[in-house]
């Protein structure tokens, strides 16, 4: 037997899959029925840009506030 296993397939009947390369204008108008079919979700998604600054204040408020907390002295429960 001189047909190896490969994948549960013989590799002598393997036949290499090619992709078909789509055109700009075919991923532009799938990325559109995409969104048509998730408008919702479309309209959730922000860019990185946006995202950055808004990510970094809200870091620097929680942190100020994880500060605050720690500083101040922690009552003692009363047993």
């Amino acid at each position: 037997m001189d047909a190896t296993f490969v994948g549960g397939y013989r590799s002598e009947s393997k036949k290499q899959m090619i992709k078909p390369t789509r055109s700009a204008e075919q991923q532009i108008a799938d990325e559109v029925d995409r969104r048509s079919l998730n408008p919702t979700g479309a309209r959730q998604t922000i860019a990185d840009s946006q995202a950055t600054p808004e990510f970094r204040e809200n870091l620097k408020r929680l942190k100020a506030e994880r500060l605050e907390r720690e500083a101040r002295p922690k009552a003692k429960p009363k047993a």
